[in-house]
């Protein structure tokens, strides 16, 4: 559980420095003005880029993200583990 925690804070550094990674995340204003990602600067998201820095499968750091949940739907909520 603790290994879940440091990557759910992980995800948020990450998806602060890289935006575009980000379900949704696009870059610029909603409704235009989107500036495009350059083709030749592939970032990889969150989930690959860990996976392969840890030498797990994405789905594994995907399950381990989703334990943290948010709110009510929180493993550590639920078994009450949460601080």
């Amino acid at each position: 559980m603790e290994r879940a925690e440091a990557l759910k804070r992980r995800k948020e550094i990450y998806e602060t420095k890289h935006p575009e990674t980000k379900w949704g995340g696009a870059p610029g204003k909603f409704g235009g003005d989107k500036k495009p990602i350059p083709k030749d600067a592939k970032i990889a998201p969150f989930a690959e880029d860990t996976a392969k820095k840890m030498g797990v499968s994405q789905s594994t750091i995907q399950k381990d993200i989703q334990i943290t949940g948010n709110g009510n739907n929180s493993l550590f909520r639920i078994f009450g583990l949460d601080s």
